[in-house]
Formats: structure tokens, C-alpha cells, sequence
């Protein structure tokens, strides 16, 4: 039998967070709220309380999801990943 190859992800992919209710460890300020990683927009973020190394920011989907791949885009002055 001939082996099916694997398909190449593609470009498009889909947002699942977008919108959805976001909550996190702590925020740094209103303006970096945990609703602004999800926002689709690129220019605003989510921003922990500076000083600790265990933040963490939880999406809720709204019902069970396939996720292929996690996208996460680290804001420049960040200086722990």
C-alpha cells in the first residue's frame, strides 16, 4: 500500500480563543487585561503583574477542541519565556 503523506499545515488556520472569556494570575494593568490576548488585535496584549515567574493565563473554548499547533507572540521587552 502507498503511504498517505502527512498534509502541510497551511496559512489560514483558525483563532479559537478570539473572543473567548480569558483569567489570569494577575494583569498588570486594566489596559493589559487577560481579554486582550484574545482579541485578535496583535498591537494589545495581555500583561502579567511584574516580579514573579509563575503567571499564567487561561482561555475558556467554550466546548471540547482539536488544537494542531499554539501560536504565542512574545511582546519584545519580555525577558523571561
Amino acid at each position: 500500500p502507498t503511504p498517505t503523506p502527512t498534509p502541510s499545515p497551511t496559512p489560514e488556520s483558525t483563532l479559537l480563543s478570539k473572543g473567548r472569556y480569558a483569567t489570569a494570575s494577575s494583569k498588570y494593568s486594566t489596559r493589559y487585561a487577560p481579554k486582550y490576548a484574545v482579541d485578535g488585535i496583535l498591537s494589545t496584549q495581555w500583561r502579567s503583574r511584574d516580579g514573579s515567574e509563575t503567571q499564567w493565563i487561561m482561555v475558556d473554548l467554550g466546548s471540547k477542541k482539536t488544537i494542531d499547533g499554539v501560536v504565542l507572540n512574545w511582546a519584545a521587552g519580555a525577558q523571561i519565556y
